[in-house]
């Protein structure tokens, strides 16, 4: 046991907080988006998306209801223009980097890894995308 916790601590310090818990990419997910929206970025690049569900409590009602959303990963070193393409319309949203505080912090305690961190852009994160409030 004090092996693995030794090689943690020693992954966290190398590698910094953000890379080691959450990666290069960050999913975004897609709330209340048709089921034949594709994805893609002014760059040409496609991202796919995956679908999946949530049961969400009613507590008005004391049920659950299932709610479908899309999912996408995009990486988190810079600011993206995200092309989002039904059968009706094309809209573009743009996807601007937020700092994660909580990541940050961790790396401020050690110089190195917030160094790593900032310069591979893994402390940041982006928002979801509320896809029904892009349609006004």
């Amino acid at each position: 046991m004090g092996k693995v916790i030794c090689i943690f601590i020693f992954l966290v310090v190398l590698q910094g907080c953000a890379t080691v818990f959450s990666g290069y990419e960050d999913i975004v997910i897609i709330k209340n988006a048709p089921d034949s929206l594709k994805v893609s970025s002014n760059l040409d690049v496609n991202y796919p998306t995956a679908q999946k569900e949530a049961k969400l409590l009613n507590k008005a009602e004391k049920s659950y209801e299932v709610q479908k959303y899309l999912e996408i990963k995009l990486p988190k070193n810079k600011d993206h223009i995200l092309i989002l393409e039904d059968d009706k319309k094309i809209i573009k949203k743009e996807m601007n980097r937020k700092l994660s505080p909580v990541i940050f912090l961790l790396d401020a305690i050690f110089v190195l890894p917030a160094i790593y961190d900032g310069i591979t852009g893994n402390w940041f994160y982006f928002d979801d995308i509320e896809y029904s409030e892009l349609e006004k």
